[in-house]
């Protein structure tokens, strides 16, 4: 009996066990289930924090891309805006060389110009300064042939203020020609406010032998145009372009007691078109009264009037008509 109650205790032990055994084993998976979903909570807490904070770096990239178009935008106003400045530059630099080539060539015309009329003044100067080298050599000799005449006849009165009173005449002679010398510097050096306006074609109404309407305008004050006898003759001087018309200079062709009148009441005007003409002031030459370049130079206003050229007219009521001589015509910049 003790055996058979010891065998029952230890049965019911063993079942005690088993039922521990199954109680644990049923409470292991529920337990298994809690630490599984706690760390499904957990990871799902760090997936959203993970999802917000890619969310945040999204919309930072957005952010930046934005600006990174923004600058970029920024940089291309900023090299159109180089570009047009760059050309601007250039078109500047263009014209600046433009402008600088429009003075050389301005300047070396003007120089020429001047060139040509000093050359031309200092020859006639030169054959001026010969003449007067020639009359003094002649007041010599005639002093010479003076004092030869006092000797051979004495004090004889009438004879010697014969000789005196020639002596004294070409003695004036001498000093007109020096005052015209004085007259013909100061003309050299040019009283026109404006620059010499080349003739490009010069024309008159007819020709008398070879004297034709270009040798008004070729610098040389020995040369000389001159028309055919008639009425209503006329000289013209046409420039390249419209100019602005100062000044016209006009030397009379003939400088001698005998024809200089034949200048008188030349009319000047500016040719504004081919019909339209304007009269400088005064509108006509009235001779002055002396031989020579310097007393025979007009120089004639025209006040700025813009045309293509200039004329010379003589309109003569005289039966047989009159002649047109010129030595020099120049015109000048208003």
């Amino acid at each position: 009996m003790y055996f058979v109650s010891l065998l029952l205790v230890h049965v019911c032990l063993s079942l005690g066990d088993v039922e521990d055994v199954q109680l644990a084993a049923r409470r292991q998976p529920d337990t298994r289930l809690e630490d599984c979903q706690t760390l499904t909570m957990t990871n799902l807490a760090s997936c959203e924090a993970l999802r917000e904070e890619a969310h945040a770096m999204r919309s930072e990239a957005y952010s930046a891309v934005d600006k990174a178009d923004l600058i970029r935008e920024q940089a291309y106003r900023v090299k159109d805006e180089a570009y047009g400045i760059r050309d601007e530059v250039f078109q500047a630099r263009v014209r600046e060389l433009d402008a600088r080539r429009a003075l050389e060539t301005t300047l070396v015309e003007t120089i020429a110009v001047m060139k040509s009329q000093a050359t031309a003044c200092n020859l006639y100067m030169q054959e001026i300064r010969a003449t007067l080298t020639s009359l003094d050599r002649d007041m010599g000799d005639l002093k010479d042939e003076l004092g030869d005449v006092k000797d051979k006849v004495g004090l004889q009165g009438l004879q010697i203020d014969d000789l005196k009173d020639d002596v004294v005449a070409l003695t004036v002679k001498v000093n007109d020609m020096k005052d015209e010398l004085e007259s013909t510097k100061e003309e050299s050096t040019g009283t026109q406010s404006g620059e010499l306006i080349p003739a490009v074609r010069v024309q008159q109404i007819s020709t008398h032998g070879d004297y034709t309407a270009d040798k008004a305008v070729d610098g040389n004050v020995h040369t000389l145009s001159h028309t055919a006898q008639g009425r209503n003759l006329w000289f013209r001087y046409y420039f390249a372009s419209a100019e602005k018309v100062g000044a016209v200079k006009i030397i009379n062709g003939a400088i001698d007691a005998k024809y200089y009148a034949r200048l008188n009441g030349v009319r000047i005007v500016v040719m504004v078109n081919h019909v339209q003409r304007v009269p400088c002031h005064p509108d006509s030459i009235t001779i002055r009264q002396g031989t020579g370049i310097g007393a025979q130079t007009y120089l004639v206003e025209c006040g700025g009037v813009n045309g293509l050229g200039v004329e010379l007219n003589l309109d003569t009521t005289t039966a047989l008509g009159a002649y047109l001589e010129l030595r020099e015509v120049e015109v000048y910049a208003g």
